[in-house]
């Protein structure tokens, strides 16, 4: 009776440890990230348990994962590992918090939000991105304007952007146009940010960035992991958008609330 009763206990207690161990579902995989012991690609979708085993194929590989129990997380490898066999390492002992909500002040942009908004690397969904300038501060009336500078195949290409009024528009299908012809968007690399003023000698430069198109197919199922999750756990829709704004910029880097908030109206009516 006695062992009978160990028995059920060491039973229980093992289900309890299978029960409660972390599960993380997996957001978004940047490189070659396989899981050891099967040999298998680590890829969106995938749910893994903490202890599991994986592999980064570099340095520069990173997992983003929502855990069930602490939330979204960026997974690296060390970046002091100086051997191979130091990118294998197990989930739960690399696992470091997601940046948080990136802010945006105010619903026009002067030229100091326009230079800290626009630094280092910036995404646009939906290949389009329209942004409200202030008009005191940037006319983009009677010859002035603004105009994005990057080099394409040993050449210098200055292109100028199209405007609303005082909306200014971010197009891919433009901005990777040459002559009336469409060039690879990977070609293209850091961009200087430029604003031309009518009565001036020379054109203001406001920031340099890489600047990020990706197409839809390649962010809905991280983000649409990330919101079905964040929906079923009872999360509000104000919180959710901070947290796809946060998840993204972890991939790609800042996004403009409002491009986020109309690609996420449009896909997931939010």
């Amino acid at each position: 009776m006695l062992v009978r009763t160990i028995l059920i206990v060491t039973l229980m207690s093992f289900s309890l440890l299978v029960y409660s161990q972390e599960v993380y579902h997996i957001l978004h995989v940047k490189g070659k990230v396989i899981l050891k012991n099967s040999g298998e690609n680590v890829k969106t979708g995938d749910k893994i348990k903490a202890n599991a085993e994986i592999v980064f194929g570099s340095k520069s590989d990173l997992v983003i994962a929502l855990g069930n129990k602490k939330g979204r997380f960026v997974i690296k490898p060390d970046p002091e590992a100086s051997a191979e066999s130091e990118l294998s390492t197990f989930l739960k002992d690399v696992v470091s918090a997601a940046s948080g909500k990136l802010s945006t002040r105010g619903a026009t942009l002067n030229l100091l939000d326009l230079s800290n908004h626009f630094q280092g690397e910036y995404l646009v969904l939906g290949g389009r991105a329209k942004i409200v300038m202030n008009p005191k501060a940037f006319d983009m009336a009677d010859g002035s304007f603004f105009f994005l500078r990057y080099a394409y195949d040993g050449e210098t290409i200055n292109k100028k952007l199209s405007h609303n009024g005082d909306t200014l528009l971010f197009d891919r299908d433009e901005i990777f146009q040459i002559d009336g012809k469409p060039i690879p968007k990977e070609k293209v690399g850091e961009m200087e940010f430029f604003y031309f003023e009518k009565e001036w000698e020379f054109p203001r430069k406001i920031s340099q960035m890489i600047m990020h198109f990706p197409d839809d197919e390649e962010v809905k199922p991280g983000v649409g992991i990330l919101v079905e999750e964040l929906k079923s756990s009872g999360t509000e829709q104000d919180q959710i958008i901070d947290e796809v704004e946060a998840y993204l910029s972890d991939i790609y880097g800042r996004v403009h609330p409002g491009n986020l908030k109309s690609w996420l109206k449009l896909h997931y009516d939010l």
